[in-house]
């Protein structure tokens, strides 16, 4: 004897700023003689998609991290060359820390400059949140590319 099952899914993803929805059909086949199962899935991309190509998002905490390095850390007589140096990271990521929405700023460098600074992620963490407290979070902005 065999049973079918029908299950069907919607999806929705974000892949090079564009807002994809996706539907995924499973067929479920059980067949009760030998317990066997089959499971095919189909997928159909919904050609209806948002592009959000027209401006970045900016997350909030990201801008307070790069704002905290910024104004705690960096001296203002200092060149981007040297906070690289004293940071151990490159100097074009200087300028993008210095940037008033700051940018994207993957732990990997977050660590290293950490490291540089002689302290660990988890200290940094609490200076931030005792800076910043609990503007903290998932928030975000649309900025105009331009």
């Amino acid at each position: 004897m065999l049973q079918i099952f029908l299950y069907e899914e919607s999806q929705i993803y974000v892949f090079e700023t564009n807002i994809h929805k996706i539907f995924i059909l499973y067929i479920i086949v059980y067949n009760k003689n030998n317990n066997n199962i089959f499971i095919c899935s189909m997928l159909n991309k919904d050609e209806n998609r948002k592009s959000t190509s027209d401006s970045t998002r900016v997350f909030l905490v990201d801008r307070y991290v790069c704002n905290y390095i910024s104004t705690e850390w960096f001296d203002s007589e200092l060149s981007d060359r040297e906070h690289a140096r004293q940071f151990g990271i490159h100097p074009n990521l200087i300028k993008k820390i210095k940037d008033k929405d700051g940018y994207k700023i993957p732990v990997s460098t977050l660590a290293t400059i950490c490291f540089n600074k002689g302290i660990n992620l988890a200290d940094f963490f609490n200076l931030l949140t005792k800076k910043y407290g609990d503007k903290i979070n998932d928030d975000f902005i649309d900025k105009p590319k331009g």
